[in-house]
């Protein structure tokens, strides 16, 4: 029997059946439709290329590289986040890291990665591989690339999801801006900048100097 012949002809036959699957390899974001294509997690997966995305609801949002400013307020804040957290249920995660959520037809086609967020139900993390479900608490960094309405179309998601705090940084303005649910809806609260002491409302004891973050 000839084997090259044989695995050449059976190499033919698996790439044309994921043709015919809509089934490719994904080595390049350009591969894919970022103004019209819908995508779900499952696809998110097969994805090769280093560019880092996220999903909002199908549709892909690429994310920017973070700034000095940005990795500094990330770095500080976490470490005061995770010293105070040591040894509690509650967990920290660090972006890169999916947090994934399921729409209301069950497809889970959003996947973000939020620069902080507090995790308190072990179950969401069963998996060993993301967040399936809403962290207690989400924190996000503005970076000047962010758009606002990707912020808004974020703080929808959260929303809906019952992300019981978000909180949004503003390294430039060195403003925070919080947001409290409430009957199922966001309750902005009054912004707070450096000099101002803050703590999560989950975690009244967590008093954290905005000074000392910016």
């Amino acid at each position: 029997m000839d084997y090259s012949n044989y695995f050449r002809d059976l190499t033919k036959m698996i790439y044309k059946e994921r043709v015919n699957n809509n089934y490719m390899e994904i080595t390049s974001i350009n591969q894919l439709d970022l103004i019209h294509g819908l995508y779900t997690y499952a696809d998110y997966l097969l994805w090769k290329f280093e560019e880092r995305v996220e999903l909002l609801r199908g549709r892909i949002f690429r994310m920017s590289g973070a700034s000095v400013a940005h990795q500094r307020i990330s770095r500080k804040l976490s470490t005061q986040i995770d010293n105070y957290l040591e040894g509690k249920v509650c967990e920290l995660f660090v972006a890169p890291f999916d947090v994934v959520l399921t729409s209301s037809d069950g497809k889970e086609n959003t996947v973000l990665q939020p620069d902080l967020c507090v995790v308190c139900d072990p179950e969401k993390l069963k998996d060993g591989k993301r967040c399936n479900g809403a962290p207690e608490w989400v924190v996000e960094i503005v970076s000047p690339s962010n758009a606002e309405k990707e912020l808004r179309k974020k703080m929808e998601i959260y929303q809906e999801a019952q992300v019981s705090e978000y909180w949004v940084i503003r390294p430039e303005e060195k403003e925070l801006d919080i947001y409290l649910l409430r009957e199922g809806r966001y309750v902005p609260q009054l912004p707070l900048f450096a000099g101002d002491i803050v703590a999560p409302e989950k975690f009244p004891q967590l008093q954290i100097d905005l000074t000392t973050i910016f």
